[in-house]
Parts: structure tokens; C-alpha cells; sequence
């Protein structure tokens, strides 16, 4: 789970690196679940009267993790935030990411 502006990012990256028939994973420096990303943002007070979801378990694993570590060193990326919990507990940010592609 990443920031909009994270996959953004990554994705500029990927084309800058003239990355080509290659699978890159992008997600930040925090692996989370289905059930933590759900207790992250049910805490941070942005949706108030939610409760958790009950996740059922042929949906998919519940503790399925990924791991972006060779994309990241490939890419030589790093995202802005951390992790989803720091994410969903910063202050909105001013609506301004200037990507820029290299060419």
C-alpha cells in the first residue's frame, strides 16, 4: 500500500531508468496486511463511526506480504512515506509534487 504520490514517483523512476520488460513492485518501507491497513486508517480518525470490516478468509490470504526491496535498490527509490500508519497520521500535504521526466 502506497501514496498515490509514492506510485507516481516510482513510476518516473521505472521510465527514467528506461526500465523495460521487467515486473518492479512498488510499496513503501512497511509491509501490511489487509486488516492492518484497515486498522491504520480506522485510526486515524478521518472516517468516524467505521468499523472494521470482516474479512473473509476465501478472499484471498489475510497475511499476504510484499516485498519491494529489488525495486527499490534497482530503482534507487526511496518513497516519501514511510508506511501506510504514517501516511494516514500526517497532515494533509499542499497539492504540489512536480515530477519531473527525464529526457
Amino acid at each position: 500500500m502506497i501514496h498515490y504520490e509514492d506510485a507516481a514517483s516510482f513510476v518516473v523512476a521505472a521510465l527514467n531508468a528506461s526500465v523495460k520488460r521487467m515486473v518492479l513492485m512498488a510499496v513503501d518501507d512497511k509491509t501490511v496486511t489487509k486488516k492492518e491497513i484497515c486498522e491504520a486508517a480506522l485510526s486515524s480518525g478521518l472516517f468516524p463511526g467505521a468499523k472494521m470490516p470482516q474479512f473473509r478468509t476465501d478472499s484471498g490470504p489475510l497475511g499476504k506480504r510484499c516485498d519491494g526491496s529489488f525495486s527499490k535498490a534497482y530503482l534507487q527509490w526511496k518513497p516519501a512515506f514511510p508506511s501506510f500508519d504514517v501516511f494516514m497520521s500526517s497532515p494533509p500535504a499542499a497539492e504540489s509534487s512536480p515530477f519531473t521526466l527525464q529526457t
